[in-house]
């Protein structure tokens, strides 16, 4: 299928400096229901559920040797899908990431994912399946580039992570591209 997809939107994001080399950073991100969905198809652009999303970050600098230590949690929330009675139990997902900067603008590290379903999934499929938790974890590259153009900033980060130790959730290999002009 080809289409638009459920929309996302960060309304919240604030974030405190304690130092130039400790940062902490809270958002709220929701998912809205407007891609299509049809019940009965195999595939769908919506989960047909608002999805909810805070998160906090931690990053530390280490600036002798230009390294970048980032954690990032999240919990999602789902509401449940009323074409077919399902919930979504509620999602713990952790992110560990290490960055080497180089003068050049160039970096390159390792991304680690953890995600884990802490509560059980509702409904009535998901009674005969013993709750459906679902767990997974992966690790894989990063690479980024960051350069100033003009009184702009400009940043690329792409990066791949390998799923391993999966139970309940689609497994695979995760590709991530991300372009940002901030100005």
């Amino acid at each position: 299928m080809f289409g638009l997809f459920d929309l996302a939107f960060t309304p919240i994001i604030a974030s405190h400096h304690f130092s130039e080399t400790d940062h902490l950073a809270f958002d709220f991100t929701f998912w809205a229901p407007t891609g299509s969905y049809q019940k009965g198809r195999l595939v769908n652009l919506s989960t047909n559920s608002w999805t909810f999303i805070p998160g906090v970050a931690y990053t530390k600098i280490i600036p002798q040797s230009n390294i970048e230590l980032t954690g990032i949690w999240d919990m999602e929330f789902d509401t449940g899908d009323p074409a077919t009675n399902y919930d979504n139990g509620i999602l713990s997902d952790l992110e560990v990431l290490a960055i080497k900067r180089f003068k050049n603008g160039f970096g390159i590290g390792f991304v680690e994912s953890w995600i884990q379903q802490i509560t059980d999934d509702g409904g009535s499929v998901p009674a005969g399946l013993h709750g459906f938790r679902g767990r997974a974890f992966g690790i894989g590259p990063i690479a980024t580039y960051s350069a100033k153009l003009g009184r702009s900033h400009l940043d690329f980060s792409a990066r791949w992570i390998h799923d391993f130790d999966v139970s309940n959730r689609v497994e695979g290999d995760g590709f991530n591209f991300t372009a940002s002009l901030k100005f």
